[in-house]
């Protein structure tokens, strides 16, 4: 659906919005076409902002913030970290001094924490950064964050 077709069904069906209940039709083809109708709208704005957003990115980059009007607009991507196992598996065996409940915190098979390993690699005198970067890999999410704040006063 192309663009401008969203904004004339958004348009046609805009009083719907504004509509007390009470006055709605009880005709049942009518409230199940509305209903499908609001469903192809919600679709179509989703797919509509994603595009949206990911020209923007584009366009922007990274951490660049942009006046709009009373609004600033950033694009963000974020990241979770996920474990390379070779470098758990080599981590481990370095970490032996460590107390049992710190290598449990560490190495729980749902999540891998950041803080925890920073937190050993001090313990043994080594470079905390070089350590997660070298366990951890970030994954950056495929879809990017816009956000459009008010400015400051």
């Amino acid at each position: 659906m192309h663009p401008t077709d969203v904004f004339d069904l958004i348009k046609d069906h805009m009083a719907y919005g504004e509509a007390d209940p009470a006055e709605f039709t009880s005709d049942l083809d009518e409230l199940l076409h509305l209903r499908t109708l609001l469903g192809e709208i919600a679709t179509a704005t989703r797919t509509v902002r994603q595009a949206c957003d990911e020209k923007i990115g584009e366009v922007l980059g990274r951490g660049v913030k942009y006046d709009y009007g009373d609004n600033v607009v950033s694009w963000s991507q974020s990241y979770k970290y996920k474990a390379i196992p070779e470098a758990v598996e080599a981590f481990v065996t370095t970490v032996a001094s460590v107390a049992p409940d710190e290598v449990h915190e560490l190495f729980n098979p749902n999540s891998i924490r950041k803080t925890a390993i920073e937190r050993a690699a001090n313990r043994m005198g080594v470079d905390p950064v070089v350590t997660v970067d070298t366990i951890l890999e970030k994954v950056w999410d495929k879809t990017p964050k816009v956000q459009v704040k008010p400015k400051e006063l």
